[in-house]
C-alpha cells in the first residue's frame, strides 16, 4: 500500500489491541493517524458517530469502519483501498462523510468550549482539566457592566479556537470562597490555567483585538 494512504485509529493509551493494530500497520508500511480519545472529547464523539459505540480500537480505512483488531477485515479494507475503482468511490464517499462529521464535531466543540463552573466542580472542571487543555477562567458578575461587555468576546474566541482552550465562567457572587482564594478584588478578572496553575491573567474589559493578542502569547 502506498504511504500516502492514511488510516485513522481511535485509541486509548492502555488498550493492548490498539497497540497491536498500530504495530500491524507499521509492519505493512501503512501510514496512520492516531487519535487518543481519552484526551480529545471531540475525537471520542467522532469515533462514536463512526462506530455507534465507545469500544476501542476503532479503525477507519477509507471509510470502512472496523471495531477491534480484526486482521482479516483490515487486510480486506486495505486491499479495497488499493483498488483504483474502489479507491475513487471510497474517496468520494469519505469526503462527503468527513464534511458531515466535521460539521457535527465543530458544533460539539463549540458547545464544550464554554462552561459554567462553581466551587463544587472547580477542581474537576478547571484544575484537573487544565492538565490536558488550557482553561481560561472568567471571574464575573451580572451587575458588572465591563463583565457583560467582555463576556461575549471571550465566548466567541473560545468557540472559534477549535479546542485550543476552554472558557470557564465563575460568578463571583455565587462563588465567594474560590474568588477569595484567587485574590479577586476587581472584575472582570481573567486567569489562564495550565497544569492546575495560573500562568497568565488580565483585569478589565479589553477589546477583542487585545484579547486575541494576549491569548496568542499566553497559549504558547
Amino acid at each position: 500500500m502506498e504511504n500516502e494512504k492514511i488510516v485513522q485509529i481511535y485509541s486509548t493509551t492502555t488498550c493492548p489491541y490498539c497497540n497491536m493494530a498500530k504495530r500491524y500497520f507499521e509492519s505493512k508500511g501503512v501510514k496512520y493517524v492516531d487519535y487518543n480519545v481519552e484526551l480529545d472529547q471531540a475525537r471520542a464523539y467522532e469515533m462514536m458517530l463512526k462506530s455507534r459505540q465507545m469500544g476501542v480500537p476503532v479503525i477507519d480505512i477509507g471509510g470502512k469502519i472496523i471495531v477491534g483488531f480484526n486482521r482479516p477485515a483490515i487486510d480486506a479494507a486495505l486491499a479495497d483501498l488499493n483498488s483504483p475503482e474502489q479507491g475513487q468511490a471510497d474517496k468520494e464517499l469519505e469526503e462527503i462523510r468527513k464534511k458531515k462529521i466535521d460539521k457535527i464535531v465543530s458544533s460539539a466543540k463549540a458547545k464544550e468550549a464554554v462552561i459554567n463552573v462553581s466551587e463544587a466542580d472547580f477542581q474537576e472542571k478547571v484544575l484537573k482539566k487544565s492538565e490536558t487543555v488550557p482553561v481560561l477562567v472568567d471571574f464575573w458578575a451580572s451587575w458588572c457592566m465591563p463583565c457583560l461587555m467582555l463576556g461575549p468576546t471571550l465566548e466567541k474566541l473560545a468557540k472559534e479556537s477549535n479546542g485550543k482552550f476552554v472558557l470557564a465562567k465563575v460568578n463571583v457572587n455565587e462563588n465567594e470562597n474560590i474568588s477569595n482564594e484567587y485574590g479577586i478584588s476587581s472584575i472582570p478578572n481573567v486567569k489562564l490555567f495550565k497544569n492546575g496553575m495560573v500562568v497568565d491573567e488580565f483585569v478589565g474589559a479589553l477589546p477583542e483585538a487585545a484579547v486575541k493578542q494576549w491569548l496568542d502569547k499566553a497559549l504558547k
